[in-house]
C-alpha cells in the first residue's frame, strides 16, 4: 500500500496548509477566551473554500475529495 500524498494533495497542501494556521494561530487565545470565531476569519476561510471542501461547485463548495 502506498501511503504517499499524491500530486493533488501535495498541491493542496502546500497552497492552503500554512495560510490558515499564519491567520488562526494568533487569534487562539481570542477564540478560546470568547468562545467564538471571529467573522474575518471565517470570511477568510470560505475564500479559500476551506468551509465546504467536499461540498460540488455547483452548492458554492470547493469539491476537493
Amino acid at each position: 500500500m502506498d501511503l504517499c500524498w499524491i500530486e493533488e494533495q501535495n498541491l493542496w497542501r502546500k497552497t492552503y496548509g500554512s495560510s490558515p494556521k499564519k491567520k488562526i494561530k494568533p487569534k487562539v487565545r481570542e477564540i478560546d477566551t470568547k468562545k467564538k470565531i471571529p467573522q474575518s476569519l471565517i470570511k477568510e476561510m470560505a475564500l479559500l473554500g476551506l468551509l465546504a471542501p467536499t461540498v460540488t461547485k455547483k452548492y458554492g463548495g470547493a469539491e476537493i475529495n
